[in-house]
């Protein structure tokens, strides 16, 4: 075999190894994927709007 040759059957070998590689990860990946939800309704407040306050947080303790 010639130098072109082997050289392009090299890459072509490397290709496919990649892509036999790939595609378990690909189809696992597209399996687990979650599933959209329905998120819950939060009715709109009325009347004055409040302002969050800062919290007053507990100081941690050295152990």
């Amino acid at each position: 075999m010639n130098r072109r040759a082997r050289r392009a059957a090299r890459i072509t070998t490397a290709l496919v190894a990649v892509g036999i590689l790939l595609a378990p990860s690909q189809a696992l990946a597209d399996s687990i994927e979650p599933e959209p939800v329905d998120w819950p309704k939060v009715k709109p407040a009325s009347g004055q709007v409040v302002e969050p306050q800062p919290v007053d947080w507990p100081t941690p303790t050295k152990t």
